[in-house]
């Protein structure tokens, strides 16, 4: 009965932990990073700049789910069409679950 308690008490903490953002070590925000500078580059970006500070926190980085293939996908399909952006490309990219 012990040992159960233990096993049930340890996978709380985990699950918790997770929960609450803990264990994670990625590089999420250096990845949201480049992304959003390579779309602010797009010449249809001129009039419309993202703010990397407000769209990759530093909370990203303590997130469970490691986001750089994601980020990196977005980046890569980054473009224009004509003047405005052209989202299709990213439309392909699927964000990580647990």
């Amino acid at each position: 009965m012990t040992r159960f308690i233990t096993i049930i008490a340890a996978a709380s903490t985990l699950g918790f932990s997770l929960a609450c953002g803990g264990g994670g070590s990625y590089a999420n925000v250096d990845a949201c990073k480049s992304y959003i500078t390579t779309q602010n580059e797009l010449p249809c970006m001129k009039a419309a700049q993202i703010e990397a500070d407000q769209m990759c926190p530093s909370q990203l980085d303590m997130s469970p789910i490691d986001m750089t293939e994601y980020y990196g996908c977005m980046e890569a399909a980054a473009k224009c069409n004509g003047d405005i952006p052209d989202l299709a490309g990213q439309v392909d990219c699927s964000m990580p679950t647990m």
